[in-house]
Order: C-alpha cells, then sequence, then structure tokens
C-alpha cells in the first residue's frame, strides 16, 4: 500500500500513463524508494522526469540531480513510513525551471498571503518574521528579474509590474552607468502605469479602457526611443504576453457582480458585457496596430517577429460575443412569445442549463464543457423557436407585401434570431423571398443605371456634334 501510494502521486504528478511500463513494480524495487520508506535516517526523495529516459523516463535519488521537473517527499519527521503516518509525516513539493523560481513562487502564493493576509496565521505570526518573509520575497524576485540569463528574454517575468520593476532594480544595480540610464529611461515611461496595473482588478471598465490607451503609448515611446540601446524585442513580446494575461484575468472580475445568466438584459446584463468586449477589442487592436504597422515598418528598430496574437484575449473576446449573441436571441425569443407559451414552450428555464457552468473561464478544458452546454440550450429552446419561426413567417408575409424595403428592414431587426440554426431552417423560404426581391431591385438600379448612362452619352454626342457643326 505505501509503494501504491508513492506511485500515485508519481504517476498523477507526471501525467504519466499506466500502460507505458510497470510502475508499481519499478518503484517497489528502487533501492532510493525502499530507503525513504524503510530507513528514518532517509529525509528525502527526489523524483527526476525526463522524457529521454528509459522506464516512464523516472529517475529516483536523495539528493538534487539534473534535470527541470522534479517531484519531492520531505520527511517531517525521523520514522519509517506507513500507510498510517504517510498524510502526516510526509511533506511533498514540486520543483521546476529553478530553485529559485519555485522558491518565489511558493513564498509569493502560498506562504504570504496565508502569513501575511489571512487573519488565523498573522495574528499569532511574529511581525519581525513577517517582515522577514516579505523581505525573502522581495529579495526573490528582484533575483529571478536580474538574472543575467533571462536579461533580454525576460523569461522570469510574470506580471507587468515584475516588468516595470525589473528596469527600476536595473537602474540601481547595474555597474555601467549608460545601462543605468537606459534602465531609468524605460522605468519613467511605465512608471505611470505601475498603480493601476498592481490594482488592475479593481479597476472599472472605464478606466481599464483608458490603461490601455496609456499603455499604447508608453509600449510605443520604449520602442521607437533612440537615445539608448533597443528595447530587446524578445522582451518586449514577453511583456505583451503578461501584460494581455492581466487584461484577460481583470476584465472577467469587472463582471463578477453581473447575473449574466438571470438578471435583466437590457437594464444589468447588455452594457457591462459590451463594455468588457471593448477593452478586449482595444487590447487586440493594440498588439496588430504595433507589431504588425507602426513596428514592422519603423526604420529604427523594425519588428521582426510577426504581428503578436493574444490568444487568451482572442478567446475571451469571442466568449462574451457568443454570451451577449445568446442573451440577446433569448430576449428576442421572449418578446415574441405571450407569457402563457413562454411557460408552455419551456423558455423561462431554458438559460438554467448555464447555471454553474462560468461564461468567461475560458480554455482549453472548459471549452468542451461550454459547448456541450450551448447545444444543451439548443435542443430545449428547439420546441420555442419553431412556434418563434411561426410568427416571423407572418410578419415577413405582412412586410413583403407592404414592399420589399419592409421585408429587408424586419430581417435586420431580427437577424440575430435568423442566425439560430432552427430558425433558419425554417425560415428558408422567406430568405429565398428576400433574396429574389433584392436580386430583382438590383437588377431594376442596373437597368436604370445603364439607361441614364446610355442617354447621358448621347447627350453628350449631340452637343459636341453641334458646336462642331458652329465651328
Amino acid at each position: 500500500p505505501r509503494v501504491a501510494m508513492l506511485a500515485s502521486h508519481i504517476g498523477s504528478h507526471f501525467a504519466i500513463e499506466s500502460g507505458r511500463s510497470p510502475l508499481l513494480e519499478r518503484i517497489a524495487e528502487d533501492v532510493c524508494i525502499r530507503s525513504f520508506l524503510d530507513d528514518p535516517s532517509t529525509p528525502l526523495l527526489i523524483v527526476t522526469f525526463d522524457a529521454a529516459l528509459p522506464e516512464n523516463g523516472l529517475s529516483f535519488s536523495q539528493s538534487l540531480p539534473d534535470g527541470l521537473h522534479h517531484l519531492i517527499f520531505v520527511k517531517i519527521q525521523q520514522d519509517s513510513i506507513s500507510v498510517e503516518n504517510f498524510l502526516d509525516n510526509v511533506c511533498i513539493t514540486s520543483l521546476s525551471a529553478s530553485p529559485v523560481a519555485s522558491l518565489f513562487n511558493t513564498v509569493r502564493k502560498v506562504y504570504e498571503p496565508l502569513l501575511l493576509k489571512d487573519s488565523r496565521w498573522s495574528q499569532v505570526f511574529d511581525s519581525k518574521l513577517q517582515h522577514l518573509l516579505s523581505e525573502l520575497g522581495a529579495g526573490l524576485g528582484q533575483a529571478l528579474r536580474l538574472d543575467t540569463t533571462n536579461g533580454q528574454s525576460g523569461n522570469s517575468i510574470l506580471s507587468p509590474v515584475d516588468e516595470f520593476q525589473y528596469w527600476a532594480e536595473v537602474s540601481r544595480s547595474a555597474t555601467q552607468l549608460l545601462d543605468r540610464e537606459r534602465a531609468q529611461f524605460f522605468y519613467q515611461i511605465f512608471q505611470p502605469l505601475v498603480s493601476d496595473y498592481t490594482n488592475i482588478g479593481a479597476l472599472e471598465v472605464q478606466a481599464m479602457m483608458e490603461l490601455v490607451e496609456r499603455t499604447y503609448e508608453a509600449l510605443d515611446t520604449a520602442w521607437k526611443q533612440v537615445d539608448f540601446d533597443p528595447y530587446p524585442a524578445s522582451r518586449m513580446k514577453k511583456l505583451l504576453e503578461v501584460l494581455g494575461a492581466a487584461f484577460a484575468t481583470a476584465v472577467p472580475q469587472t463582471l463578477a457582480s453581473v447575473s449574466v445568466w438571470t438578471g435583466d438584459f437590457v437594464k444589468e446584463v447588455r452594457d457591462p458585457l459590451r463594455a468588457a468586449q471593448t477593452v478586449c477589442a482595444k487590447w487586440l487592436n493594440l498588439c496588430t496596430e504595433l507589431t504588425g504597422t507602426f513596428w514592422n515598418n519603423d526604420d529604427t528598430q523594425p519588428w521582426t517577429l510577426g504581428v503578436f496574437h493574444d490568444e487568451r484575449v482572442t478567446i475571451l473576446h469571442k466568449r462574451i460575443e457568443q454570451v451577449v449573441s445568446l442573451r440577446q436571441q433569448h430576449e428576442q425569443i421572449v418578446r415574441l412569445l405571450s407569457p402563457e407559451e413562454q411557460d408552455i414552450l419551456g423558455v423561462s428555464d431554458a438559460l438554467t442549463v448555464f447555471n454553474g457552468v462560468p461564461p468567461l473561464l475560458c480554455n482549453a478544458y472548459t471549452e468542451a464543457i461550454w459547448q456541450g452546454t450551448v447545444i444543451e440550450y439548443g435542443h430545449a429552446m428547439q420546441s420555442a423557436e419553431s412556434k418563434v419561426a411561426e410568427k416571423l413567417r407572418t410578419q415577413f408575409k405582412l412586410a413583403n407585401q407592404a414592399s420589399p424595403q419592409q421585408l429587408l428592414r424586419e430581417f435586420q431587426r431580427y437577424q440575430g434570431l435568423i442566425l439560430r440554426p432552427g430558425i433558419s431552417r425554417e425560415l428558408i423560404s422567406e430568405r429565398e423571398t428576400l433574396l429574389a426581391e433584392l436580386s430583382a431591385q438590383i437588377e431594376t438600379i442596373r437597368n436604370e443605371f445603364a439607361r441614364c448612362n446610355t442617354t447621358s452619352l448621347a447627350d453628350d454626342a449631340s452637343t459636341s456634334k453641334k458646336r462642331g457643326d458652329r465651328q
């Protein structure tokens, strides 16, 4: 059972398929595993994963070997490990990339919030130790930002503020005066943005739009400056990535108080969603304009890394658009049906399928759930859509009797509903009627234009002939 517990943790962490090789037997036979389980004086078990290695790509040791991915089992008390004491006596942690990066992320995201902000622990944790913990987090962050191996790429930059702080730190620590002046120059460009990006999740949507515009100016100024060595392209690309990630995280937070599926669409939902969509569109436009047009054609430092496409914000923008369309279509269906019809056809309860599905939580794992829910909603609305199609058919018939222009206006009025697959199928005849009417009108206009053009040419020719006869 002890070996099975270790195998479960190791297999889950490294996503090892059980069919690749007998992992359980391999672990049971390993000397380091046996030592960790049975020898009270063995404090560590380090599991390293390398896909190039045989036997599931795993190696076991009591000291840290080379490699990027480690799972570490730490024995808290000097004792042998049993099934009964495993949870109490074994601490499990992981190590990726560098030890500094792993320690920084653990301190910043686990222990600082727990020991400095959580009232259960911060009140009993010594204030001097709290200060030391804060200094440790700040020092580790500075060490990562100033790591010379990341100087050009900015791989250690995890947020916009990290990048801004990097230039502030270089302006104080660089050995060469010119390097300090260059860093100070870049920091002065970004410094007005520090406060807003530190608290971006608390910004109102309008302030977020203004932040995009100010970011545009700051990035453009930093890239086009000619007083110092250019801003590293790979570092700028990394900055665009973390800026986009900040907006992709903050925009849904602005909608946290909006009842997307149950709130009144016109009064409570529509405007906040469209404002959030505008923020996404502004950011995507910034990326396209700077890296696809202005920087690409810059004489001093042309951008050569291709147009930057922010996938996260693009997906969020598309999702918001889908939510707006769904709610808008649903509202139009509600307006076209009487309260009795809504109850009979189940319209009132159709949106409940989205309960428990965060509409703006967008990633590869939630996409299937979202699409499945949209399909389920479509099935729930089939009867209602058939009834709505009947009513639209009547309205379109009356409109066409009035004039083709009136029919076109009715189609434009309900264009969102007509995009619904079920309604679109049932209104094929009406769509063909509109197409025929529009085609006939276009042909009439074309013939009229040709006739007028022929008459005009004939008049011009006659006038020229008369002038020639007089001469």
